[in-house]
């Protein structure tokens, strides 16, 4: 399956994911999977700023992007997120 050309200024889902996981250092598929420990929820509330933040992905397709989450998963993940790092 061809993959389309990168846009300029635009991030690709998987390079993002790569990105995240590394920095957090938890595998992708942990992130993707069922963990729900403080730190892979922290990791994966990271991926999903990141994802909304540096690509054009709507939470529909973050959720399904992140092992079939509902789009107010994801929302609330953001939102969840937005409010720790204000305090």
């Amino acid at each position: 399956m061809p993959t389309d050309p990168p846009v300029p200024g635009v991030a690709r889902p998987d390079d993002v994911s790569a990105a995240v996981a590394e920095t957090w250092g938890v595998p992708f598929a942990t992130l993707a999977g069922p963990v729900r420990t403080r730190y892979v929820s922290r990791a994966r509330a990271s991926l999903c700023q990141e994802l909304r933040t540096r690509t054009p992905m709507s939470l529909a397709e973050i959720g399904a992007y992140l092992g079939g989450r509902d789009h107010t998963t994801i929302l609330h993940l953001l939102r969840a997120a937005r409010g720790k790092s204000l305090q």
